[in-house]
């Protein structure tokens, strides 16, 4: 079988100004979405600081071709 990847980053934002949380609803429906096309979630690194309260993970996807 043949696989096509597909490798994404998704922002994230902090809940709050001194709170150590991540407003994840967003990331999770977006990957539950990728998954009603076919992406299968592979891995999913750690996040990088990407500006002031804001952060992205890195994500790498599989589906056949």
């Amino acid at each position: 079988m043949s696989w096509e990847y597909k490798i994404i980053d998704i922002a994230a934002k902090q809940k709050g100004l001194f709170n150590s949380s991540w407003e994840t609803q967003e990331v999770e429906n977006y990957l539950n979405e990728l998954g009603r096309n076919g992406w299968e979630l592979v891995s999913f690194s750690p996040p990088n600081m990407t500006g002031f309260g804001s952060k992205a993970f890195s994500a790498v996807l599989k589906r056949p071709k």
